[in-house]
């Protein structure tokens, strides 16, 4: 099995910007050329083409080359090196809308939103408890066998992006891993600045709770609406779109009119029920999904003062904008006017 522009037969993929940051992090080893090079062609990767986003590798291709690069460096702790070696542009767009949103939360569901650019196996998930954030790393029911290096590599890219290009320290309050403990436990502890639990029944991020409000310093309105635009067109041409993207899509056509149920449903040929249990197997609903994207708009729009609330109401299909300030309250616990001040 080997690379191409468009996995054969839907194969699970990842973006070959990735094994660019292995090869990277081989290199960093001072391992032999020759050595790095053989890998690759074992594996029948291009290496010319990994700087390539249309690239996508077989996630099967990439579990061996993470397995055969852990016995060429002998270190169990490679994924740790790879993160040090990621930059934004390994995430592709993502990782550019990221550090342009307006805040953590914000950049952290986004994240998971799109996780699947990276590798169409992610599925990350976000639990807000009253006393810490939990951001759980996980992979399709479905994926094939996953290297426990992927697994470290991504976990901890996302502290080295945030330390790195964000210029800020993600407050962990506990890392939980299901590897099993590696040789050097220090490495992992030094890296993440916390003990971490090996052995646990899920990989999973516990943050303290203040990173929910806290603002971005690299936020840029119009860096992530053009990165955003990025995404939605890689994601399409790539086949990775889910069903709550291509709902966001149609909502934001019917938008300014009010985006029922109903009219989605026509417009993707379906019908309610069924596009109802689509959402359910993504874990989510219609009305999230119209929530998430009107709340997102409004935020958008409200940040960059370029609206009236009056015009972000009728923009985003409310009836009437004592309607638009109660639902923004729900989201936000603000009112649009706090929002502006």
């Amino acid at each position: 099995m080997t690379g191409s522009d468009q996995p054969q037969g839907r194969a699970s993929s990842t973006i070959a910007t990735w094994a660019a940051a292995i090869e990277r992090a081989l290199n960093s080893y001072a391992c032999k050329k020759t050595a790095v090079d053989a890998l690759f062609a074992d594996h029948a990767i291009d290496q010319s083409r990994l700087i390539d986003a249309n690239y996508r590798i077989p996630v099967v291709v990439m579990t061996k080359l993470w397995r055969s690069s852990v016995v060429l460096t002998g270190d169990d702790a490679f994924g740790l090196r790879v993160a040090e070696s990621v930059s934004p542009t390994t995430f592709h767009a993502l990782g550019y809308a990221a550090m342009a949103s307006k805040n953590f939360t914000e950049a952290i569901q986004r994240v998971i939103r799109n996780a699947r650019l990276v590798s169409d196996i992610a599925n990350l998930k976000l639990n807000m408890e009253e006393n810490k954030v939990c951001l759980y790393f996980n992979v399709r029911d479905d994926s094939p066998d996953v290297s426990y290096e992927a697994i470290d590599a991504f976990m901890a890219s996302l502290i080295h992006i945030t330390r790195h290009y964000m210029h800020t320290r993600m407050p962990l309050l506990a890392v939980e891993m299901v590897r099993p403990e590696p040789s050097d436990r220090k490495r992992f502890d030094e890296f993440f600045e916390i003990p971490v639990t090996f052995n646990s029944h899920a990989n999973c991020f516990s943050i303290h709770p203040s990173v929910i409000p806290a603002l971005v310093p690299t936020y840029n309105a119009m860096l992530l609406e053009a990165n955003e635009k990025v995404m939605e067109e890689y994601l399409q041409k790539n086949h990775l779109s889910s069903t709550t993207d291509i709902v966001r899509s149609h909502i934001e056509a019917v938008l300014p009119e009010e985006p029922v149920l109903e009219k989605v449903a026509e417009r993707m040929h379906m019908s309610e029920r069924k596009l109802q249990r689509l959402l359910t197997s993504e874990s989510t609903s219609y009305q999230k999904v119209l929530d998430a994207y009107r709340q997102e708009k409004a935020e958008q729009w409200l940040n960059n003062a370029d609206k009236s609330i009056k015009q972000v109401s009728d923009l985003l299909g409310f009836g009437n904008q004592s309607a638009f300030t109660r639902a923004f309250k729900r989201w936000t616990g603000r009112t649009p006017k706090q929002m502006l001040r």
